[in-house]
């Protein structure tokens, strides 16, 4: 069992490293070609750096370009972004499962403490997730690029649209259950770590409260599916507040939070304002609600 763990732990890392860091690119770049740009989760702040050329996360074909666009002069999805996303989703989904029968051969064979058999539900757990992202993502570009060749028509009444987001959709309810499994493992409560609440920083919320509200798969989703008019947005669900993060004057953050929180649905005005400022301290998001 020892030579088997080993043999799928270097495998794994051979298989992140070929396609989160080097991607599928057939002209040798890796720009806008690697699984980590698509991965990794963008908010409204990325989005608003776009529009200025400002990079401080992996550049990547973005969904609003796909669907709304004339698609990018960078990257063609079905040639550089579709084979490497497909790639993605299926082999950590196999990463996953082979995993899982080592997990359920050590716990047959062996005799596990429960540190032991603890860690090993994390390890599939860690697993699993990356898995679900990779089909999440898969999806909702699957989705987008259908919505394209559609002409953007009735996108809701085609077939193929719907199964994608049902499956981004069915991705996301996995990892929901992932993370309730997980934060009833913390060793702190959930809330201290993960909760919308006041901190001594310039964020509303602790540092694992993206990955308790899943934000970033859901804004994907939200993008994708068109769940409101806010969606069409680059500040759309925004949870930062810019004006505290760069400037840190208590005057100016007060006076974005007010013309932000004044024109709550006051469209389109709001489509502009909700990058001002984060929702307030009592205002939690909660998904697919807010979407």
């Amino acid at each position: 069992l020892a030579t088997s763990v080993e043999d799928w732990l270097v495998g794994y890392m051979n298989t992140q490293n070929e396609l989160l860091i080097h991607g599928l690119s057939k002209n040798g770049s890796n720009y806008k070609t690697n699984g980590h740009a698509y991965m990794a989760g963008k908010d409204s702040t990325f989005e608003v750096e776009s529009i200025v050329n400002v990079e401080t996360q992996p550049p990547l074909l973005m969904l609003r370009r796909m669907m709304h666009a004339d698609g990018d002069r960078d990257v063609n999805y079905e040639n550089d972004v579709q084979p490497l996303l497909k790639e993605m989703a299926e082999r950590f989904a196999l990463a996953s499962v082979e995993l899982e029968a080592l997990a359920a051969t050590a716990k047959a064979g062996l005799r596990l403490g429960e540190a032991e058999t603890k860690l090993w539900d994390e390890l599939c757990d860690a697993t699993k997730m990356t898995s679900l992202r990779a089909i999440q993502v898969y999806a909702v570009y699957e989705a987008a690029n259908t919505f394209r060749t559609l002409g953007k028509l009735v996108p809701a009444l085609d077939a193929k649209y719907e199964l994608h987001l049902k499956k981004a959709e069915t991705a996301i309810n996995g990892a929901t259950a992932i993370v309730a499994r997980r934060e009833a493992a913390y060793r702190v409560d959930s809330a201290r770590t993960g909760g919308w609440r006041w901190t001594p920083t310039s964020y509303r919320f602790g540092y694992l409260w993206t990955a308790h509200s899943l934000i970033y798969w859901w804004r994907d989703y939200g993008i994708v599916s068109q769940a409101s008019t806010e969606a069409k947005s680059y500040c759309y669900l925004n949870f930062q507040n810019p004006v505290d993060v760069i400037i840190g004057n208590e005057k100016v953050q007060k006076f974005a939070q007010y013309v932000k929180d004044n024109n709550v649905d006051n469209t389109p005005w709001d489509m502009l304002t909700d990058c001002l400022a984060a929702p307030e301290l009592g205002q939690e998001m909660k998904f697919p609600d807010d979407l």
